[in-house]
């Protein structure tokens, strides 16, 4: 038997084989869990995905809810918070995958139910928080904190001293520039920060920020009308 803690991903979609990968070589040689099954709700019975079961939610919750931890797989923050929380409901449980000593980042600490793929930096006591999906290539600096269900795409940068509240999605070579000890920049609850952004202050929950320096999506339109109306078209030809 594997000398690894078994899980169930659930989804079934090209993220969640990304998913499998992250944790069974994502910190090769020192994988960190043993993918044993999909899981899929409506899935049919003796379907398979990438060599393994996919099983649905109801088999699921007869077979392995109180045997085997699951990780939810879903991308965007608020719908993994809903299934996190419909895995609970149902007998489900999830654990903490870096808290051994051959896969623990130094001084952090890493939330149950999150993953974490390789090459990733990590600075020094800093927090991710539980049901975080961090992708490859991203840099997270010292004394950062990183809410629940949040998620990095990759390439993604978070300087030091900086707090991200939860359900935030940081989309693919996103910056955040650095905080101070005394004074942390703070992404929002639940704000969406757009592929390329560079956020340069904090920012209040809810809010989608683009552009750089990041503003938000109502300074955007202003602008644009601002533009339309005070800077003259060229004339045709």
């Amino acid at each position: 038997m594997s000398s690894f803690p078994r899980v169930v991903v659930y989804g079934a979609s090209g993220h969640a084989l990304a998913c499998r990968d992250m944790l069974e070589n994502g910190f090769a040689p020192h994988r960190v869990c043993e993918v044993i099954a999909y899981m899929k709700d409506g899935a049919e019975e003796g379907a398979s995905v990438d060599g393994l079961p996919l099983i649905s939610f109801e088999d699921w919750q007869a077979r392995y809810a109180r045997e085997i931890p699951c990780i939810v797989s879903i991308a965007a923050p608020t719908p993994r918070k809903r299934l996190v929380q419909k895995v609970v409901d149902a007998g489900g449980f999830f654990i903490p995958f870096y808290d051994r000593p051959e896969v623990a980042f130094r001084k952090v600490k890493v939330g149950e139910g999150s993953g974490i793929a390789l090459p990733v930096f990590i600075g020094q006591n800093s927090r991710i928080g539980a049901h975080v999906l961090v992708s490859p290539m991203c840099s997270i600096g010292h004394d950062v904190t990183i809410g629940d269900y949040c998620s990095l795409a990759p390439s993604v940068t978070i300087s030091g001293n900086v707090v991200v509240k939860e359900g935030v999605f940081l989309g693919a070579g996103s910056v955040v520039v650095n905080g101070k000890a005394d004074k942390p920049l703070i992404i929002g609850e639940g704000c969406n920060i757009s592929a390329g952004a560079v956020v340069t202050k904090s920012v209040p929950d809810g809010e989608t920020m683009i552009g750089n320096p990041a503003i938000t999506l109502d300074e955007f339109s202003r602008t644009r009308r601002y533009l339309r109306d005070v800077v003259p078209e060229e004339d045709e030809e």
